[in-house]
């Protein structure tokens, strides 16, 4: 079950985003945490469009379905016909790997998008 990140949440928060961004995130948008707090997503939504920012799990609790738990239940939160986009890092197997098995599918690329010369794969879902 995902539920919006409370003020009590923030602390775990700011722990999954460490482990997995290593920085604060100074304006977050709209957040979904797992019931047991080791997970979240962060997305931004303008109509008809939800974009993914970030969505992580701490280490100890990864592969265990929660990235895709938290997917559905974005997509359950939305009207027909918007659309989940996403950027990810073309070197990132396991992401890609979730997103496909979410149902999105890649619609470009950007060269060289990110720091470390990677291209970045958009990657979308329209909802039904």
């Amino acid at each position: 079950m995902i539920r919006f990140i409370s003020n009590k949440d923030y602390n775990q928060y700011e722990l999954i985003n460490q482990y997995n961004f290593g920085a604060h995130l100074a304006n977050p948008f709209i957040h979904g945490l797992t019931n047991d707090g080791m997970a979240y997503i962060l997305y931004q939504y303008i109509h008809p469009e939800a974009e993914i920012i970030h969505i992580a799990t701490h280490p100890q609790y990864v592969r265990q379905g929660l990235g895709l738990e938290m997917l559905y239940n974005l997509q359950k939160t939305l009207p027909p016909a918007s659309t989940i986009l996403c950027e990810v890092d073309s070197h990132n197997n396991p992401a890609i790997g979730l997103y496909k098995k979410f149902g999105m599918q890649q619609y470009n690329v950007r060269p060289q998008y990110y720091d470390n010369g990677h291209d970045a794969l958009c990657m979308k879902k329209i909802v039904v």
